[in-house]
């Protein structure tokens, strides 16, 4: 009797003070299938921005190739806080402007005088959960659009 209840003890001890999760964090790939999952602990103090890399740290394999557009690359998607576009220009064209719209075509942000540039650090940590569009707008007329999810 002493040994079941010795036993049951240790358990319920060893369930009280386990490591708890407090979220599963998924990445996707360009066609919206999962590819990792990361389990973010809270008894490690680990916070989800743990796994998105900053501006300096993105690779080229951490990148997102469009699978539209080859001149287009971004990370991560889905996105937090900021996601981190760049594109190929040309002589004959380049991005003049990218534009942020909700999925009802509403513009939320617009980012212009982009010539010259190949990079970009669009905010979105003040936007709501869901799909959004961003249009990448070229000097000679033409329009490029990325579908990103905001978590």
């Amino acid at each position: 009797m002493n040994l079941k209840l010795i036993f049951l003890f240790l358990l319920l001890s060893n369930l009280l003070h386990s490591q708890t999760i407090d979220h599963i964090l998924f990445e996707y790939d360009t066609a919206g299938n999962q590819i990792k999952r990361y389990t973010i602990d809270l008894n490690t103090g680990r916070s989800t921005n743990d796994f998105v890399k900053n501006t300096e740290d993105i690779t080229k394999e951490d990148m997102i190739l469009s699978d539209i557009y080859e001149d287009i690359s971004y990370y991560p998607n889905p996105v937090k806080e900021t996601l981190f576009i760049k594109w190929e220009n040309n002589d004959f064209e380049y991005v003049t402007s990218i534009k942020l719209n909700s999925l009802s075509g509403q513009s939320l942000k617009s980012f212009t005088n982009l010539k010259g540039s190949v990079t970009l650090n669009i905010p979105f940590e003040n936007l709501p959960h869901g799909l959004y569009t961003l249009v990448l707008e070229y000097s000679n007329g033409k329009q490029k659009t990325l579908k990103i999810i905001k978590n």
